[in-house]
């Protein structure tokens, strides 16, 4: 049960750092073009709190804060 649960929570962080790196690659990448980026507009979001949120909720419920994925 317990490999189960590091599973999840490194999915789940892996997820978070996906994100990131996605969001700030696009900023980069509006930085040097910035006429494409104008068609593509990405909601800015702020990862902290998410994180945080995200590690209360794991650590309150013994590690299972939703981030079973389906068919396990």
């Amino acid at each position: 049960m317990e490999r189960q649960t590091r599973t999840h929570t490194i999915y789940g962080a892996i997820d978070h750092l996906h994100l990131r790196q996605t969001t700030e690659q696009h900023t980069w990448q509006c930085q040097l073009y910035p006429r494409q980026c104008q068609q593509q507009q990405v909601p800015a979001v702020s990862f902290q709190p998410e994180l945080r949120q995200a590690f209360l909720a794991e650590t309150t419920t013994g590690g299972k804060a939703g981030l079973e994925h389906p068919g396990s």
